[in-house]
């Protein structure tokens, strides 16, 4: 597993982790970033093998890059923006404002501009849905699509070393459940399904998350404010970040 650390000209606020894992007949791709940058360019000394790319959910932070690429999945409840370019639903319109100028530490490219940033359509992708499984030859990921964060937001979850990439799921930090496309009652109930998930005698299991560190022996906390978390059981967290 390969923690991408791509240069970005964006603060932390708009960077999200990336992921790659290598397999034996194929690699795995987990999320694209902001897309402002070629990633594809970044990357091509590392690809050697057909490449698999899933993006966690639709959000500009995770897909924006997902238009380079020739394999490319997303959960069937959002794969129809991405496909079209539409830019309220990823959502990247300037009118939302989640991407201001301020969010960039220095301009990626000659004459650009925040206000004029959009996700580039992604027409070739594929709608995947709960339970599908992503084979890379020697190890296969189990497709879970735990709703809240977004409507369409998943995880990508290994049965056999029980490690899960949780995408905007879970995090280092206040989960933001807010939004226009989430729903409260349902991250409730993604995190009740990520508690069914098999662990070790020890219940150790280990999360890939979108920012922060890769973290092991962690539970779900929720607090009265209605706000969700995921906080350390042991303060135990392996330094990828």
């Amino acid at each position: 597993m390969i923690y991408i650390a791509l240069p970005s000209p964006a603060t932390p606020e708009n960077r999200a982790n990336l992921w790659l894992i290598r397999g034996h007949d194929s690699d795995l791709l987990i999320d694209t970033g902001l897309g402002v940058s070629s990633l594809k360019l970044y990357l091509v000394d590392l690809l050697d093998k057909p490449l698999k790319v899933v993006a966690s959910h639709v959000h500009f932070d995770h897909s924006g890059g997902c238009h380079e690429f020739d394999e490319v999945y997303i959960h069937q409840n959002e794969h129809q923006a991405p496909c079209a370019g539409d830019q309220r639903l990823i959502p990247s319109d300037p009118e939302f404002g989640f991407v201001p100028d301020d969010d960039f530490e220095a301009i990626p490219y000659q004459g650009f501009s925040a206000s004029d940033y959009e996700v580039r359509a992604c027409p070739q992708a594929r709608a995947i849905r709960h339970g599908d499984v992503i084979d890379l030859g020697d190890r296969a990921f189990e497709v879970m699509h735990l709703p809240g964060h977004s409507s369409g937001s998943i995880g990508l979850y290994n049965p056999r070393n029980q490690q899960l990439f949780s995408g905007d799921v879970v995090y280092d930090g206040t989960l933001l459940d807010d939004l226009e496309d989430s729903v409260i009652a349902n991250y409730i109930g993604s995190m009740e399904q990520l508690l069914q998930l098999k662990t070790d005698e020890s219940g150790r299991g280990i999360i890939a998350a979108s920012t922060g560190a890769v973290c092991e022996n962690w539970y779900p906390a929720i607090s009265t404010s209605g706000k969700h978390s995921f906080a350390p059981a042991t303060g135990n967290t392996s330094g990828y970040c």
